[in-house]
């Protein structure tokens, strides 16, 4: 698959890696193919989205892709335990499709599955922030995207900020473990305007590196170059 990647690579006048990373990648490689990073874009609001909404949790994605299966796992069995002692009334919702019944059964205190939901923005809009306990898998998160667009703060794993350009502790706070995510969800509560200054910076990095028009225009002005 790797030779075959390679060989792929050399046959067009253009790549468009969608992260750094994968850049990084194809030059690793030796392939001498001009490419233009051109990650998933948004339309830029012109204001920053209200800040409105409840102090809770909640996880989107589709539940028939592993990674996302095993992160709701982990979080609900070794880390919401250790989150409910320490902040009782803090509350957590997880949706997406093809949502298992193992987890539409579960009665755990503070937690509500609500399975697929007709409408993905409309099932974040009340909620501040956004949980990302992925371990494995690639590529790039558009739900995080998505989250910092609408000024979320979130809270993400190393492995689910993979090939998005953001810096923790700017645009959104770390955790790995259990007890980062503790730790995490603790100071937000505690530090609720730092944490808001944090969902704001990442609609900046969102306005700055993922506007739409901004992108196209990095990939014309690549375009012109081979012209030239």
């Amino acid at each position: 698959m790797q030779r075959f990647e390679v060989m792929a690579w050399q046959q067009y006048d253009m790549l468009l890696p969608i992260t750094g990373t994968d850049a990084d990648v194809i030059s690793a490689a030796g392939v001498k193919t001009i490419s233009v990073v051109a990650p998933y874009g948004f339309e830029a609001k012109n204001s920053l989205p209200g800040l409105q909404g409840k102090w809770e949790a909640y996880h989107i994605g589709a539940m028939d892709w592993v990674p996302n299966a095993e992160a709701i796992n982990w979080f609900l069995h070794d880390i919401w335990p250790a989150i409910h002692a320490a902040v009782p009334d803090f509350r957590f919702s997880f949706a997406g499709r093809y949502m298992p019944d193992s987890f539409k059964n579960m009665q755990i205190e503070g937690v509500t599955c609500a399975g697929e939901v007709p409408d993905a923005d409309a099932f974040i809009a009340d909620k501040k922030i956004l949980i990302v306990p992925l371990k494995a898998g690639g590529g790039i998160r558009i739900k995080i995207l998505e989250a910092m667009a609408a000024a979320k703060i979130v809270i993400s794993t190393d492995t689910g900020m993979q090939g998005i350009e953001a810096e923790a502790g700017t645009h959104y706070l770390a955790a790995n473990k259990a007890e980062d995510f503790v730790k995490a969800i603790k100071w937000c509560l505690d530090n609720k305007a730092k944490a808001e200054q944090i969902s704001i910076n990442a609609f900046s990095l969102i306005r700055s590196k993922y506007e739409q028009g901004a992108i196209m225009q990095k990939v014309i002005e690549g375009i012109e170059r081979l012209e030239h």
